[in-house]
């Protein structure tokens, strides 16, 4: 699993009914999954059929509202079936790496209530450092360029930095 340092306690995520909820079945906004993650899940039996799945999470009808929900959120309790194995994508959030044109850049979505409301902090600007230094690492920079869709063209992010990938 890809390690990566948690700037937003779960405390702080399990009171808020932002993520893992999506207007769009086919939205931009769904996780995305490099290649080692999908194995790792079907490793662990958490998806049964490898080849049927794609690169990014699945999304399921929530009732009758018409929106979509992660199809590893169970919504009661807002809690994470796969939260100790959850992707890369989804420990990030609420950085993005977003794409624009041939570049791309640590992101920060807004939408995001902790985020927007950190956005000056010092916490906030120390993390950012430290994902842009994690980023334009070796290993991570090779993972990124080796998965070239792990970065999106999302629409109304923040853009913080761009990263020498």
């Amino acid at each position: 699993m890809l390690r990566l340092k948690q700037l937003v306690s779960s405390d702080t995520c399990l009171k808020c009914d932002g993520c893992c909820r999506f207007a769009r079945q086919d939205t931009i906004w769904s996780p995305v999954l490099f290649d080692r993650e999908i194995d790792e899940l079907a490793r662990r039996n958490i998806i049964l059929k490898k080849s049927s799945f794609t690169k990014k999470i699945k999304l399921k009808p929530q009732g009758s509202t018409g929106s979509f929900i992660c199809a590893f959120l169970k919504p009661q309790g807002n809690k994470c079936l796969i939260f100790p194995h959850r992707p890369f994508d989804c420990r990030l959030y609420p950085f993005l790496l977003a794409r624009q044109a041939e570049k791309i850049f640590l992101a920060v979505d807004l939408h995001c209530p902790f985020a927007k409301d950190n956005i000056k902090s010092r916490g906030f600007n120390d993390y950012v450092a430290y994902l842009i230094r994690l980023f334009n690492s070796r290993n991570y920079s090779a993972l990124i360029k080796n998965n070239p869709h792990i970065a999106q063209e999302y629409p109304e992010v923040t853009i913080l930095k761009e990263l020498d990938i």
